[in-house]
């Protein structure tokens, strides 16, 4: 297999825009968030997720903003299932969130077209 064949294209990147259940969903970052203990927010009249670049002045470090933009996005898929008893449980967006994060940062993909080697 060629070295352009397998990549990770979600272990560096957070999209600027995603669809979820037809619905387009704007990432946006803002550079202080003062008091809260959350590292981003998802708002859903306007479909946007909010990351937040540093908290308390202290910079938000890449593995964090990443996961907390699975986390967001979490929320936003339940939302639209019209989960709202397990969108309010944070215990199980964290758990299900870190494991999205976790595959999603450990993919290797193939590019669509290649043959699968046998």
């Amino acid at each position: 297999m060629n070295k352009r064949s397998m990549n990770k294209p979600f272990s560096n990147e957070i999209p600027k825009t995603f669809r979820v259940a037809g619905m387009t969903h704007t990432v946006v970052f803002e550079k202080h968030k003062h008091g809260d203990s959350g590292f981003g927010e998802v708002t859903y009249p306007d479909n946007k997720i909010v990351l937040f670049a540093a908290m308390d002045g202290v910079p938000i470090c890449r593995d964090q903003m990443i996961q907390t933009f699975w986390h967001e996005a979490t929320h936003a898929i339940l939302q639209a299932m019209g989960e709202g008893e397990l969108n309010r449980n944070e215990k199980f967006v964290c758990c299900f969130s870190s494991l999205l994060n976790e595959l999603m940062q450990s993919a290797e993909t193939y590019l669509i077209g290649e043959e699968v080697e046998q």
